[in-house]
C-alpha cells in the first residue's frame, strides 16, 4: 500500500488484490450485519403484535365466560402497556440515535470503485 495516499479511496486504489479482497469482504460482512439488523426488528414487532392479540383474545374469552371483571382488566392493562411501549420506545430511539430510514444500505459494485483495471 502507498503510505503517502490521503484518503480512503486513494488507499483503496494503491492496494494490492489480498487488500482488496479483504475489503469486500468486510463490505460484504457490514452490508450482512445490516440486513440482519432490519430482520431482527420486524421480528420484535411481529412476535409483539402476536403477543398483544393473544392477550387481547384470552381477555374475549374471559368475558364472553361470564368473567368481565377479569377480561376487562386484562384487556385493559393489554392495551395500557401496548401505548406504553410504542410512546416510550419510540422516545427511547430518538433519543439515543438518528432515523436510520427503511432502506438498507447499499451495496459497493467492484467495477465502480477506483484503482487499476482488472484483467
Amino acid at each position: 500500500m502507498d503510505p503517502n495516499a490521503s484518503g480512503p479511496i486513494e488507499a483503496y486504489a494503491a492496494a494490492d488484490k489480498d487488500t482488496r479482497e479483504l475489503i469486500h469482504t468486510q463490505l460484504d460482512r457490514n452490508f450482512w450485519l445490516a440486513k440482519q439488523e432490519v430482520y431482527l426488528q420486524w421480528a420484535g414487532l411481529i412476535a409483539g403484535l402476536i403477543v398483544t392479540l393473544c392477550f387481547l383474545g384470552v381477555s374475549a374469552w374471559l368475558i364472553n365466560g361470564g368473567n368481565e371483571v377479569a377480561g376487562t382488566i386484562l384487556g385493559t392493562v393489554d392495551l395500557a402497556a401496548l401505548v406504553a411501549v410504542f410512546v416510550y420506545g419510540r422516545k427511547g430511539v430518538t433519543q439515543q440515535s438518528p432515523p436510520t430510514g427503511d432502506a438498507l444500505p447499499s451495496r459497493p459494485q467492484p467495477d465502480a470503485l477506483p484503482g487499476p483495471p482488472q484483467q
